[in-house]
């Protein structure tokens, strides 16, 4: 990798201390845990079990204050064994882009896993433009990365921490297997199939989570999935990744509009055919390293984790699929 690449990956590295304290903190029985690569709908987990719980609240000033980012809590001034029961119902929540192999994995005294954890996975082709847009003119030049060299760097990582170093797919692809193992401990989303069906996977997530046993339930789910729409979140932007962010803490934060556009096969349409085409081989690349030659696109693996018998899996009501 060329030097300007690796210093632009660099850049927003966490100090050791708080990546220490994320990778050692200890979860307990019922804690629920928001996963996804960067930019693959992780602020969207946190807002939708946020509401959830708390049967929407929106008296916060960052979401990554009510539902804390372990990998970069300390960093961020933010203490990770706050009391959270002091102004919200359980579950406790939490926020992580730890693949399955760093992220931490308490266990109970019958060895079971303490935590829940929701992954979020979307097309790389979207996931490489919401990077790109979110990061640019903030830790680097747009005049300086072009997309088509940002898609080397996004494609893998050079951190100088183990635990950051994994790239798009053989992240998607430690949480897939590790889903297989724990079905009843990880639910696996797609960010297509959520924006499909928004009010399905709420109340699959409130029941995931614990909360199907309340008198209110069903308040919660319609107020969760009012409140979890782009268009009621877009109205709230500034609560975003913005106060509390790795990107405010070192950067000044251009102010413009980083909110997810939402918007599934932008990236494609951003990037161009020939940028496309480029990716396109990168992916495939990584694909078929972790999966095997016959698993080449995004939808192969989409297809995959649907006929997989063995994950925990939401799937929309939409007419394509039944609705666990």
């Amino acid at each position: 990798m060329q030097s300007g690449q690796e210093h632009h990956t660099l850049k927003l590295n966490y100090s050791s201390e708080t990546l220490t304290k994320g990778l050692g903190f200890e979860f307990q029985k019922g804690d629920i845990v928001c996963a996804s690569y960067p930019k693959s709908g992780t602020t969207w987990c946190q807002q939708i079990v946020h509401q959830l719980r708390s049967k929407g609240d929106m008296n916060f000033t960052d979401i990554n204050k009510v539902v804390p980012f372990i990998d970069a809590a300390s960093d961020l001034g933010v203490d990770l064994k706050s009391d959270q029961a002091e102004l919200f119902a359980p579950p406790r929540t939490f926020k992580t882009h730890f693949s399955w192999e760093w992220i931490p994995k308490t266990l109970s005294k019958s060895d079971e896993l303490n935590a829940h954890y929701l992954y979020i996975t979307r097309d790389p082709h979207d996931v490489a433009c919401s990077a790109y847009e979110y990061f640019s003119d903030v830790i680097f030049s747009s005049d300086e990365i072009s997309p088509s060299k940002y898609v080397e760097i996004w494609s893998t990582p050079s951190h100088s921490h183990p635990a950051r170093k994994a790239g798009p797919i053989p992240h998607v692809a430690s949480w897939y297997r590790a889903a297989q193992l724990y079905p009843k401990n990880i639910l696996f989303l797609f960010y297509e199939d959520v924006q499909d069906d928004l009010a399905g996977a709420v109340r699959k997530i409130g029941n995931f989570v614990g909360l199907n046993d309340r008198e209110d339930f069903e308040e919660r789910i319609k107020i969760a999935t009012d409140q979890s729409s782009f268009s009621f979140m877009k109205k709230y932007n500034d609560v975003y990744n913005k106060e509390c962010s790795p990107i405010k803490k070192h950067y000044s934060f251009i102010n413009k509009d980083r909110t997810n556009k939402g918007v599934m096969g932008r990236g494609r349409s951003f990037f161009g055919d020939e940028i496309s085409k480029k990716l396109d081989g990168i992916i495939q690349t990584h694909f078929n390293k972790e999966f095997g030659n016959h698993i080449n696109t995004y939808a192969d693996f989409r297809n995959l984790a649907k006929t997989n018998p063995t994950l925990n899996l939401f799937l929309p009501c939409n007419g394509n699929y039944e609705k666990n």
